[in-house]
């Protein structure tokens, strides 16, 4: 069954992926400096869209998890299927990922909290991925914030964190931390 290692594994492979591809963003961008000189961050923050985040850590599962992944099947934004099923394909865990990025954190919380109510409702474990960031040295501290706001225990948040450069100059300091942070919603219904 999908447990606590499996979560671990999930936000390390998605770690992994995001910061790959934060790296890939940023050396196009130096590659072509002429066409990107604006103030917009030099990596994967350029592009604050939550489907793009799906679909680079699903490339990170399907190499890196003990599970089929895909996103966007039925009403998930993950489903990893029980190895072995065949056409089955039975579900051994199912998500919902989140983008969380806005200046307070406030506007994405009822959204956040809609995807725990929907996987409650589910038969499998059912995880909430959260991914954002935060300046430097911040990112503790708004997972504690995020924690008590969801009635969450900090210590069931499991979390990978990255550094990534923002912008060119208009702050001192110039490097922000991505994070990818889960934490299990349903733990499923025993047979």
């Amino acid at each position: 069954m999908f447990g606590d290692q499996d979560l671990k594994r999930l936000v390390d492979v998605c770690g992994h992926a995001l910061e790959a591809e934060d790296r890939f963003i940023a050396g196009c961008v130096a590659t072509n400096r002429e066409m990107y000189k604006d103030d917009l961050p030099l990596g994967i923050l350029r592009f604050n869209n939550e489907r793009y985040y799906q679909f680079v850590c699903l490339r990170g599962m399907m190499s890196g998890m003990p599970y089929a992944a895909d996103v966007e099947r039925g009403t998930y934004d993950i489903v990893l299927y029980e190895p072995g099923t065949g056409d089955s394909r039975s579900f051994a865990a199912v998500g919902e990922i989140k983008r969380w990025m806005g200046a307070s954190g406030e506007a994405e919380i009822p959204a956040i909290q809609e995807d725990m109510e929907k996987l409650r409702r589910g038969t499998c474990p059912g995880f909430q991925v959260i991914i954002t960031a935060s300046r430097r040295g911040k990112t503790e501290e708004n997972l504690q914030w995020l924690a008590q706001r969801l009635e969450l225990r900090r210590e069931d948040i499991t979390s990978y964190t990255f550094h990534t450069r923002w912008d060119t100059g208009r702050w001192e300091d110039p490097i922000s931390e991505v994070c990818v942070a889960a934490y299990f919603v349903s733990r499923g219904t025993p047979a």
